[in-house]
């Protein structure tokens, strides 16, 4: 045998043995750490159950509008209320498909907190339906949307939240959040748009956790 032929076999042994090594490192190497296994359950929730999307209705704001009778502002302010939440709804309705979608009114978030389903889901007239119910085995999660805090910034801004259903942000590497305003600080995204984005994230996280599942 020659020299040649000799450290050919030794390198493609080494290759062999390299590519070997590195398999294993991706088998068991890599291990998934509580925050990512926490993540990736709560994505399958979600696909399994619903999302809550919660519908402001600034009942502060309308009952000092009421108290110093200023009618003409409480008026106008009742229709923007509306107008916005009505949009909201539509843009669910119309841009997110990965799970099941229920609204409330935020006057109601402790009832939803408190896991009462009764009387407080709305139809796409915006009027609490009886018909709706929620089976509470299922899980779900809570989508705020508006102005909204965002726990990371320490702040507020416009855009979605997702919550538990004690209404605390979830963490990364779960898609939490998507901001109404793009990466053009001058360009603002629709609540279609965001709701849209918010699907995809669901859907793009969803077969990354699939897909790991497949693996460990």
């Amino acid at each position: 045998m020659s020299i040649f032929t000799s450290q050919l076999m030794m390198s493609q042994r080494s290759i062999k043995l390299f590519i070997g090594a590195i398999s294993l490192f991706v088998l068991f190497g890599f291990s998934i750490s509580d925050q990512e296994s926490k993540a990736i359950s709560q994505i399958k929730e979600i696909h399994e159950g619903a999302i809550f999307v919660r519908l402001h209705t600034d009942d502060a704001v309308l009952a000092k509008l009421k108290s110093l009778h200023y009618d003409k502002t409480y008026r106008k302010k009742v229709k923007e209320i509306n107008a916005s939440n009505k949009e909201v709804l539509a843009a669910f309705t119309s841009g997110y498909s990965f799970s099941k979608v229920y609204f409330f009114f935020s006057r109601d978030s402790e009832k939803i907190r408190n896991e009462n389903f009764e009387n407080v889901f709305v139809n796409s007239d915006l009027e609490i339906d009886t018909t709706i119910h929620f089976n509470s085995d299922t899980p779900f999660y809570v989508v705020d949307i508006g102005d909204v805090y965002f726990e990371h910034i320490n702040g507020h801004m416009e855009g979605i939240v997702v919550l538990d259903r004690q209404f605390n942000q979830l963490k990364k590497p779960f898609p939490f959040y998507v901001r109404k305003r793009s990466g053009f600080a001058i360009l603002k995204r629709t609540d279609v748009d965001m709701a849209l984005i918010l699907d995809k994230k669901f859907q793009l996280f969803y077969d990354k956790a699939v897909q790991s599942a497949s693996i460990y």
